[in-house]
Parts: C-alpha cells; sequence; structure tokens
C-alpha cells in the first residue's frame, strides 16, 4: 500500500534522444541529439529546465560528433603562480574551474594526423554558472584525439601533500592541469611538440577492453 502525501509531486521527465549525462554542483550536462539529427551539449536545473545550450567552438555551427560528457568539479589553475587558490574580494574562487569535457564518437573529417576515423575532446568552462565567474560558458580548448574517446567518462586531478610552513598542518595541494583557462578563448588543432602524432595536452590513453 502507497500512501500519498499533499505535498507529493511528478517526479521530473524530459523527453528526447539523449546520450549521455553529469552533473555538476546542481546542474545537469546532457548531451542528446536533436530533431536535425545535430548532437547538443546542454545545461540544466535539477528540475530539469533549460539553462543554456553549450556553443559550439567560433567557426563551427555544433560540438563536432558530441556523444558522451564527463566533468570535473573544482579544478585548481594557479593562474598567478603563488601557491594559493586565490579568492575575489565577493567569495568568488577566481582559481578554481568547474570543467566538462564533451568527447565526440568517430569522426572522419578533419583528422590532424592520417588516423581515420579520428576524436576530439571539447572542454567547456561552466564555471559562470557554477561558481559565480564573469563571462559566459564556452568551449575553451579543443583536443584531436587519434580515434573516437567517445568512453571519456571522468576528469581526476593530481595532488601532492605539503605541510603549512605557519601552523604545522598536512594538506592537499592540487596540481595544474595541462588545460589552463587562461589560454584563450579556445585552441584549435593539434598541440603536438614531439610530433609523435598525438596531442601533448593528452597524457595517456587507456584502451578500452569492454563494451558500454
Amino acid at each position: 500500500m502507497v500512501q500519498a502525501f499533499a505535498n507529493d509531486v511528478p517526479e521530473g521527465l524530459l523527453r528526447g534522444d539523449f546520450l549521455d549525462v553529469a552533473v555538476v554542483k546542481n546542474k545537469l550536462i546532457t548531451v542528446k541529439i536533436d530533431s536535425n539529427a545535430t548532437p547538443i551539449a546542454s545545461v540544466l536545473t535539477a528540475g530539469l529546465d533549460q539553462i543554456t545550450d553549450i556553443p559550439p567552438p567560433a567557426g563551427l555551427s555544433k560540438l563536432p560528433g558530441a556523444a558522451r560528457v564527463a566533468v570535473g568539479e573544482n579544478m585548481f589553475f594557479d593562474l598567478n603562480g603563488n601557491g594559493q587558490a586565490d579568492v575575489s574580494e565577493s567569495g568568488v574562487p577566481l582559481e578554481l574551474f568547474d570543467l566538462a569535457v564533451v568527447s565526440s564518437g568517430a569522426l572522419t573529417d578533419g583528422c590532424p594526423t592520417s588516423s581515420v576515423p579520428c576524436g576530439e575532446l571539447d572542454v567547456v568552462d561552466l564555471s559562470p554558472l557554477t561558481l559565480g565567474h564573469g563571462g559566459s560558458v564556452r568551449v575553451i580548448a579543443r583536443i584531436p584525439m587519434p580515434g573516437p574517446p567517445s568512453a571519456c567518462r571522468s576528469i581526476q586531478q593530481s595532488s601532492r601533500v605539503r605541510r603549512d610552513p605557519r601552523t604545522g598542518a598536512r594538506g592537499r595541494r592540487p596540481q595544474p592541469s595541462p588545460v589552463r583557462p587562461e589560454d584563450g578563448h579556445h585552441r584549435e588543432g593539434l598541440a603536438d611538440a614531439n610530433n609523435d602524432g598525438r596531442d601533448d595536452r593528452v597524457l595517456r590513453i587507456i584502451a578500452r577492453t569492454t563494451s558500454c
């Protein structure tokens, strides 16, 4: 027997051809295919209300082959090199960022090397919506991949233990990520200084051994 209460409300329902969803703070990041077979990444409220679609990089009409999304919260970027996570006078964490990585399926157009099909990771700064940063949600980096990276599932950030010289307390200091928000609105093309055919921002590739 199920007892109904006066404050019961129907659970939220949003219909569509959704490929993936991730949660960052109190926001949802979704990837879906619209009625024109175009992949769209969007930001929703916890109640499934639309906040915004993630705009594609400059010069493109869509995020290339968007298929999966992963998120990382409170990623630390030491923009001024002082070793601390600075905050503004109003309390906004200026050097913490919430990021999403939208990964593509197999791409056959625009592959930067002889690897076809290739893929792409689009790094999105969500901090204007989640941490009170200025500006708007935007793609801050495009990272070519030598194959479809659609199994991308999480973002991790390394840290090391350090001791506060004033108090002796031990804590973990986050290490900067290879993708830095201040590098520009977004990066185009392959960053391959050692000419190994793999983007230098990709630290490691792990082959998927099982199907999703």
